[in-house]
């Protein structure tokens, strides 16, 4: 099976940099019509793609971003990508900068070729023992 990640990778960073340039036409393209985007807050805000499109110009700022660890599984007309990305965004009056993790579900479209369907940003919580103790459980190290 060929490696999804890369591809991917790059779909995910033009994505990003169209919403942090502000490009709301860029962001919608890449998101199918019924997308829905669900952000970790506390509680959690779904969002679906009009509002989260109309929202980038000026009530959603992504400042900027960068992706560490990334992941990409092809599941037959689609693909599961995850990432651990650190974002700088400036909601409403809120500054929010955190890392996250990024989950999006892509569906690939007879017309206009991978969309994302569903988007999830969950800010990671800091808890310095719990990586370690989560990679002890991984059996192929």
């Amino acid at each position: 099976m060929a490696d999804t990640a890369p591809e991917f990778r790059a779909r995910e960073s033009d994505m990003m940099l169209a919403w942090m340039h502000r490009d709301a036409s860029a962001v919608k393209s890449c998101m199918s019509s019924d997308c829905l985007i669900m952000v970790g807050s506390t509680p959690p805000v779904l969002l679906d793609r009009n509002s989260f499109v109309s929202a980038i110009g000026d009530r959603l700022i992504c400042n900027a971003f960068q992706f560490h660890e990334v992941t990409a599984r092809k599941h037959n007309k689609m693909v599961w990508f995850t990432g651990h990305v650190e974002l700088d965004l400036q909601i409403g009056h809120e500054a929010w900068t955190s890392g996250f993790l990024l989950t999006d579900l892509w569906r690939k479209t007879t017309f206009g070729g991978w969309k994302v369907i569903e988007r999830s940003l969950a800010p990671l919580d800091v808890h310095e023992r719990m990586p370690a103790a989560l990679r002890s459980l991984q059996m192929w190290r």
